[in-house]
């Protein structure tokens, strides 16, 4: 008798968590949760953007801003299966140039976000001001969350 293993023992979702359905997305994945968003961290309301678990859709819409600008990213990488980090300088509040490889503009405003889906959706925002005053900054989160009271709607109406 043959004792030979069938060629795909992993589970379903592991072998497909490694794939993109669209190479403009980044896919974080644990068992049933995904979490898509295009290659800055943001979503945009796309049909395959969103935070999912067990096939529901929760969030459709995520965007941040620093007192009313969208960060310029400076740097995004999918750490793995679960982990995403995106380094971002908010625009006009650092020097302008050409400025040596590796060098933080004066003055600037970055923002790194770490995003995590080892228990549930876990985000880190931290905002750090390079210059050697303080400034004053206003951080912005928009979610759009498409999960509703059906029946309350229904009873507004």
């Amino acid at each position: 008798m043959s004792t030979a293993k069938p060629p795909f023992e992993t589970p379903f979702h592991e072998v497909f968590g490694q794939a993109h359905s669209d190479p403009e997305c980044v896919t974080l994945f644990k068992g049933w949760t995904r979490l898509t968003t295009n290659p800055h961290g943001e979503m945009e309301s796309q049909p395959l953007q969103g935070f999912f678990h067990a096939g529901t859709q929760f969030v459709t819409h995520y965007k941040l801003t620093v007192n009313d600008k969208t960060p310029t990213r400076t740097l995004a990488t999918q750490i793995g299966l679960r982990e995403w980090c995106g380094v971002f300088l908010v625009p006009g509040t650092s020097e302008q140039g050409n400025l040596a490889e590796g060098t933080i503009p004066k003055g600037a405003l970055e923002l790194r976000v770490l995003r995590s889906l080892e228990k549930g959706w876990q985000e880190s925002i931290r905002l750090r001001n390079h210059s050697s005053y303080p400034q004053e900054a206003t951080l912005r989160l928009e979610l759009g969350c498409p999960i509703g009271d059906v029946e309350l709607e229904e009873e507004m109406k």
